[in-house]
C-alpha cells in the first residue's frame, strides 16, 4: 500500500477538514496516511487509531519569505 504524508495543519480548514479527509482515506484503505503536524492539535481530532502522527512544533506561513543559501 502507499503510504502518503499529509501536512496536518495546513489549509484553509484545518486540521479538521485535513484530519476528515485522511480518515476517510485510511479506513477505505486507499493508502495508509501518515499527519505531520503539531500532534496536541491532530491527536484529539484522529479517530482511526491505526494512523500516525509525526510531530512537528515547526510552521512554516504562506507569508514567510524563502530563504537560499
Amino acid at each position: 500500500m502507499v503510504r502518503i504524508a499529509i501536512d496536518g495543519m495546513g489549509g484553509d480548514f484545518a486540521p479538521h477538514a485535513i484530519v476528515k479527509g485522511a480518515e476517510s482515506v485510511h479506513a477505505d484503505k486507499i493508502a495508509e496516511i501518515v499527519l505531520v503536524g503539531d500532534e496536541e492539535k491532530l491527536r484529539p481530532l484522529v479517530h482511526e487509531s491505526s494512523m500516525d502522527i509525526v510531530h512537528t512544533a515547526v510552521q512554516v506561513g504562506w507569508m514567510n519569505p524563502l530563504r537560499t543559501p
